[in-house]
């Protein structure tokens, strides 16, 4: 039996050539679709429990690492990554950055100088242009311009952290990706520590 990420592969490239075909047929010069557009028609034709279990298989045979990169390229996003609450500090636990190895400036952020304040606190927050949101402070501008996090909290009501698609440009995230986050995002907690 192939192996899931070999057959996410095969789908990507199909997507891919349906995609070209389609351009071809409405009349307009065919162009190598970008990976963001080949990951919107893999969106809609790949139900989410298929979804799901691809996650949840990679996390299994690879760890949180490469589950990150998979979550990671369905997103703009430069960086993925889960931060772990230790006392008033976020610790970056794990990040995938899609440019350039881990940066230091990553590894901790005090708790009130953070995003990740929010979305302990609400469940999920999201700012796509930091510096236009009239709901957050200066202090923030700058640094991170777009930031997609969530809560990381364990069955017994534990909180570990937050996991978190963030940007240095402006960037969104899809609704239908917020709902399949809403359900890949608990899997992480069963790999932390």
């Amino acid at each position: 039996m192939p192996h899931l990420i070999e057959e996410i592969a095969l789908a990507r490239l199909a997507a891919g050539e349906r995609f070209l075909k389609f351009r071809t047929t409405i009349g307009t010069k065919p162009q190598a679709p970008s990976p963001s557009s080949i990951l919107e028609i893999l969106m809609h034709e790949i139900d989410l429990p298929a979804q799901t279990a691809a996650v949840r298989s990679v996390l299994a045979k690879h760890g949180i690492r490469p589950a990150l990169a998979l979550l990671n390229d369905r997103t703009p996003y430069r960086y993925t990554a889960i931060y772990k609450l230790a006392g008033e500090t976020m610790e970056a636990i794990h990040v995938f950055d899609r440019i350039a190895e881990y940066r230091s400036w990553l590894k901790a952020v005090p708790l009130d100088k953070s995003f990740c304040q929010f979305a302990i606190r609400e469940g999920e927050f999201a700012t796509y242009h930091v510096s236009s949101d009239q709901r957050l402070p200066s202090p923030y501008d700058g640094l991170v311009e777009s930031y997609y996090g969530r809560l990381l909290k364990r069955e017994d009501g534990t909180l570990y952290g937050t996991f978190i698609h963030f940007d240095v440009e402006p960037r969104s995230i899809a609704e239908e990706e917020v709902a399949f986050l809403q359900d890949v995002i608990p899997l992480f907690l069963d790999y932390l520590e």
